[in-house]
């Protein structure tokens, strides 16, 4: 069995889109920029998926910045869906864990 190459993930060819991206969310964070649509809706499924510390470069995770992603995060519905997926599938993982253990400790 082969594995599609095309299914994984990969950085983008032109690196500049991403770079402008993340500068566009640090102005968003840091400075108080209005956020568009898209790159709110990328700030607030980074927020809500506690994916936002691991940004490359990283952004100072000060008050200001947790505020602001906070925000941005509670205004776009987007970010509410993602937080309620990450909940279930965590408490689902919790959940067979410990059916695991209870299962092979007897």
């Amino acid at each position: 069995m082969s594995v599609r190459n095309d299914l994984l993930p990969r950085p983008a060819a032109d690196e500049a889109h991403e770079e402008r991206l993340r500068a566009r969310i640090r102005r968003i964070l840091e400075v108080g920029e209005t956020p568009d649509p898209r790159t709110a809706a990328t700030i607030g499924l980074l927020f809500a998926s506690g994916a936002m510390p691991s940004l490359r470069p990283p952004l100072p995770w000060t008050s200001t910045t947790v505020i602001r992603a906070s925000e941005i995060a509670r205004d776009h519905w987007g970010p509410e869906v993602v937080a309620a997926a990450v909940t279930r599938t965590a408490a689902a993982i919790v959940a067979a864990s410990t059916a695991c253990v209870a299962t092979t400790t007897r």
